[in-house]
């Protein structure tokens, strides 16, 4: 879902500005559109500012501040259709926004039943909540990065700056010491052996080693309240002679 907030000239026709939120009233909300006013401005969901006339370049900048107040970081999305100087007006908010150094787009209906135009506008929203979840993910980093990735084993602080998720560093020894310690495994796990259509290759003895490693690697991923993870899997090969 997102909202949008439209913006008319404080001169422009209240009955023509009507006819035309209604026209687009539909396909907005069937792509996921709310329309929202100023006093909701804070709601955390994506924001269009839907662009009636000509005239609103300050009407709308005042908007995007007010907005920054409360998500500083955020793209500017404009929604323009193909009259009353809509377009041109977004054209120069535009402009403006990017004199400032912000990012922002125009999306252009050329009528009401413009699908191309909406359909840019879900692809973008989906791309707003998929950068949102990758901005408060956390990634664990289980040993570091094998010899032979030379070149693919990018900072933590580039993933952060690039994609958003959090890099969290943890010592292999972390899963050594819960094999240990026999790690604990969650009640209710399906015996991958009964599931199995056919074991092919690995003894028991392989299977249980396995299913050790998993519920040790979940044990770390739960304690750090991670998204994702990556191991350095050939050392458990090597020392533990066994993987996940």
């Amino acid at each position: 879902k997102f909202q949008y907030i439209a913006a008319s000239s404080i001169i422009a026709n209240e009955q023509k500005i009507n006819s035309t939120l209604d026209m687009y009233a539909n396909i907005l909300t069937d792509a996921g559109g709310i329309k929202t006013e100023l006093s909701e401005i804070n709601r955390p969901l994506p924001v269009f500012y839907f662009v009636l006339t000509g005239g609103t370049e300050n009407i709308i900048l005042q908007l995007i501040n007010e907005r920054k107040k409360f998500f500083n970081d955020e793209s500017v999305y404009l929604i323009a259709h193909s009259s009353d100087n809509s377009l041109p007006a977004s054209l120069e908010i535009l402009a403006r926004i990017k004199q400032t150094g912000a990012k922002g787009k125009i999306f252009y209906f050329e009528n009401p039943d413009d699908e191309k135009g909406v359909e840019k506008i879900k692809e973008t929203v989906k791309f707003i909540y998929v950068k949102s979840e990758l901005e408060n993910s956390k990634i664990g980093l289980i040993g570091e990065p094998s010899d032979w990735l030379v070149a693919s084993s990018p900072k933590a602080k580039i993933i952060k700056n690039s994609w958003g998720p959090e890099i969290v560093d943890i010592d292999l020894s972390e899963v050594t010491t819960q094999l240990d310690n026999e790690a604990k495994q969650s009640v209710g796990i399906t015996n991958l052996k009964n599931d199995a259509a056919q074991i092919v290759e690995p003894k028991n003895s392989d299977i249980t080693d396995n299913e050790k490693v998993y519920f040790a690697i979940k044990n770390i991923a739960d304690k750090y309240k991670l998204n994702s993870l990556s191991v350095r899997c050939f050392d458990l090969v090597v020392n533990q002679k066994t993987t996940g």
